[in-house]
């Protein structure tokens, strides 16, 4: 995609090294900046820009230079110039699962922004899903444009799942318009020669080796996917049979954190057609009690279906009443997932109120609030699942989302003190 593409193949970084006092060490050396806020319950509000100044540091102290001698001191020290951001070179973190390649990319990420720089970063699967949805509701150009406008764009985890062409040709759309205009940074387990498991079109996992855009056959604009629908999805997640244990090991979970409260547990059959997306579906229906004066409908089940190297998700929706239609949602939402690979601030319509008189058309996942991180994190035998809420929103907050992005959504919430669980709360926005 350009003359010259920064390509580090990683391994050794420790993420163990932060010292206990570092925030108070940082926080006095930080630039005012707005800040996004973690807004569990009870727990310290730790902005976000000074936990991941605690990365850089871990970066620059702890990576462990003889368990790759490939990566020097000097090449350390050179990207966090930040001079390749400058310059609008691309950079490329290539290497196996838990080598640090993640960690490695915020911390440029954070290093950029002490900087100065504008920077965003995301997962691969949900910069897609993200534009998946930006182009049915019409806002692709828009979303585009807005992701092109960052000095340094970090996309993390490209390769560990397949695009389908149409997912491929919108990722594609946002990397074009940051063709020799602004950095890109991307972590891969998969060398080059592998990204055509991701670009299931092999055209678009070849690496142009001019900075033209007329030569490089890479670099053709892709077919605008509004004007026609999006292929049906690979039903790849829908032939991986249910795991018995992390469903159990989900319930498990759910009671021990709801402890003192009467959770029944539902078999929820899809129906035809559907049920091998998600088989052996369950809804725990938890009543009010000692955690919460609401009603919870948490998934067990999605996990099995949708999981990468032992991560998944489940679901959650509270609610003030018990209604068997909020079952359904869940489910709705389980089988919306099987096919487009739901995460942390997505969305989804669901087509009418989620309660008579609401004006919330929209599910929008979000971090647990109402329960905090105890109830997020759930331990499984072969991996780790996070529960998400579905938080019910409106269609006029999804339009300010768009336009303003997630964090000033969340901060609009906050300052407006919705009751996330009250059907006739008026939309904020």
């Amino acid at each position: 995609m350009c003359s010259a593409i920064l390509v580090v193949k990683v391994s050794g970084v420790r993420a163990d090294l932060v010292p206990d006092d570092l925030w108070e060490r940082v926080v006095p050396l930080l630039p005012p900046a707005p800040e996004r806020l973690r807004r569990y319950p009870g727990r310290p509000r730790v902005p976000d820009r000074v936990a991941l100044a605690g990365v850089m540091y871990a970066l620059r102290t702890g990576f462990d230079f003889d368990a790759n001698p490939n990566i020097t001191p000097a090449t350390i020290h050179t990207l966090a110039s930040c001079e390749w951001i400058k310059k609008s070179q691309p950079l490329c973190l290539i290497g196996d699962s838990g080598t640090g390649k993640s960690h490695m990319l915020i911390a440029l990420g954070t290093e950029a922004t002490m900087k100065g720089y504008r920077v965003r970063y995301t997962l691969a699967t949900k910069l897609v899903n993200e534009l998946v949805e930006a182009a049915d509701e019409k806002q692709l150009n828009k979303t585009i444009a807005r992701y092109g406008r960052v000095d340094l764009f970090c996309i993390d985890e490209l390769g560990y799942m397949e695009l389908d062409r149409h997912g491929a040709e919108l990722l594609f759309q946002v990397l074009t318009e940051r063709e020799e205009k602004n950095s890109v940074a991307i972590a891969s387990n998969e060398s080059f020669c592998g990204w055509t498991k991701t670009f299931t079109d092999p055209a678009s996992a070849r690496p142009s080796s001019t900075g033209s855009r007329s030569t490089a056959p890479s670099s053709k604009p892709a077919p605008t996917p509004t004007a026609s629908p999006a292929p049906e999805p690979e039903p790849r997640s829908r032939s991986r049979p249910a795991e018995p244990r992390a469903i159990a090991g989900v319930e498990a979970h759910v009671r021990d954190f709801f402890t003192g409260h009467v959770i029944t547990v539902s078999d929820y059959d899809l129906g035809p057609g559907r049920r091998e997306a998600v088989p052996d579906l369950r809804i725990l229906t938890v009543s009010p009690g000692p955690r919460a004066d609401s009603w919870a409908y948490i998934t067990a089940g999605c996990w099995s279906t949708v999981e990468t190297d032992g991560h998944g998700l489940e679901f959650v929706l509270s609610s003030p009443v018990r209604d068997e239609r909020f079952a359904e949602l869940l489910a709705m939402t389980a089988y919306y997932h099987a096919d487009h690979h739901l995460d942390l601030e997505h969305s989804l319509p669901i087509g009418e109120p989620w309660l008579p008189g609401s004006h919330c058309d929209h599910l929008l996942i979000s971090l647990p609030y109402l329960h905090g991180p105890d109830l997020e994190h759930c331990p499984l035998p072969d991996g780790h699942a996070r529960l998400l809420w579905a938080l019910p929103v409106t269609a006029a907050e999804m339009a300010y989302r768009r336009e303003h992005g997630h964090e000033a959504l969340e901060q609009l919430f906050e300052e407006h003190a919705i009751v996330p669980t009250d059907p006739r709360r008026p939309s904020i926005a």
